[in-house]
């Protein structure tokens, strides 16, 4: 049976470097780089093979997207801080041409009416 593993994660690993390496919106999904390098390449067992970052194995590097992610707090706390941005940020005054609006307020008349 290990064997038969061996080969299996032999497959996989060929597969993910000659399909997946080299395109960064796919090896985003990863947990660790798909480079086949000396210093930087992934075992061939399950503790050190590259897996999906949304993986809740506990040999999950984190990485791709996860490093992005935000907790719900961090969110939170950003979108007090833009309205208390917005709240004490200095009003711009909004000049409103007042001709063109009667313009089309005009245009808007005459065509109901035809």
């Amino acid at each position: 049976m290990f064997n038969y593993t061996d080969g299996l994660f032999e497959r996989l690993a060929e597969y993910l470097s000659e399909n997946i390496a080299g395109h960064g919106t796919l090896e985003t999904w990863f947990d660790r780089p798909l480079a086949t390098g000396a210093e930087d390449s992934f075992g061939l067992d399950p503790d050190s093979f590259p897996k999906i970052i949304t993986s809740r194995s506990l040999n999950n590097n984190g990485g791709g997207y996860l490093v992005n992610k935000r907790t719900i707090r961090e969110v939170k706390v950003d979108a007090v801080q833009r309205v208390l941005e917005e709240l004490t940020a200095p009003e711009q005054e909004t000049v409103v041409d007042t001709t063109d609006q009667m313009a089309r307020f005009k245009r808007l008349r005459k065509l109901s009416s035809d």
